[in-house]
């Protein structure tokens, strides 16, 4: 994980410094263990995770921003399919995934930021009712709508 670090001041960045102290990034898993299921993938690839030349080719070509399979938390949250097109050809752009009840000022469920067109990815989620905002770089939105996550 990667925390960006202000190099005048030495604090960590935060989206919204008043609610919390940094924002971390995670890295790109290029392991299909740490994906959690190989079987995702396109074409052959090395169970041992180690030759990740053809892997990089397949994750470009599916054009799926892979996230780790530990997001799941052991089970208790699922993967929820989304997209670039919630931007509105914005970018980049983050898709926050607040619970319904909770404020715009709660810390997010989950979060992805896409940083071009046509990619898609997936948000981590217990299952319940959410708000997903679209958000701007200027935290501006660009699009909302109510998702339910059934349980399974």
């Amino acid at each position: 994980p990667v925390v960006l670090i202000n190099r005048i001041s030495g604090l960590a960045w935060s989206a919204r410094p008043q609610l919390y102290n940094a924002n971390v990034i995670l890295p790109p898993s290029i392991s299909l263990k740490s994906f959690g299921d190989e079987k995702m993938f396109v074409g052959e690839a090395d169970k041992t995770g180690e030759n990740t030349t053809h892997l990089a080719v397949d994750l470009a070509a599916s054009n799926e921003m892979q996230r780790p399979g530990w997001l799941s938390l052991n089970g208790e949250r699922y993967p929820v399919p989304i997209s670039a097109d919630l931007c509105r050809r914005h970018f980049p752009c983050v898709i926050e995934a607040h619970y319904f009840k909770e404020s715009d000022d709660a810390t997010a469920a989950d979060r992805y930021a896409f940083l071009e067109p046509h990619a898609v990815s997936k948000l981590y989620l217990r299952p319940g009712r959410y708000r997903l905002h679209a958000l701007d770089r200027d935290d501006e939105t660009l699009s909302k709508q109510v998702i339910k996550i059934p349980k399974p």
